[in-house]
């Protein structure tokens, strides 16, 4: 859980993301009101990190497993950037 709780606090400092509802397991989804959801999913993926697009409401999701431990943090940065991209282009 504590993986969880870490990708929740790394999303909700990121100002164009909000969670879309606290998760009671292991899927954390999440979403914009400023910026194209799935333009950052198109850059995640590119860059090798494969999130499910949602429709209603438009978000993505991750399904956090034991294999994400040893990159969490790589992949928090990722997102950070990548939203920053996004929101600059």
């Amino acid at each position: 859980m504590h993986l969880i709780v870490a990708m929740l606090c790394t999303v909700k400092e990121i100002p164009e993301l909000f969670i879309i509802r606290r998760p009671d397991m292991t899927i954390v989804a999440f979403d914009s009101n400023v910026i194209g959801i799935f333009e950052v999913n198109e850059i995640l993926s590119s860059k090798g990190w494969h999130l499910n697009p949602l429709k209603r409401p438009n978000s993505i999701h991750i399904c956090v497993t034991l294999q994400h431990v040893p990159i969490v943090d790589k992949f928090l940065k990722d997102v950070k950037e990548f939203v920053e991209t996004v929101s600059y282009s």
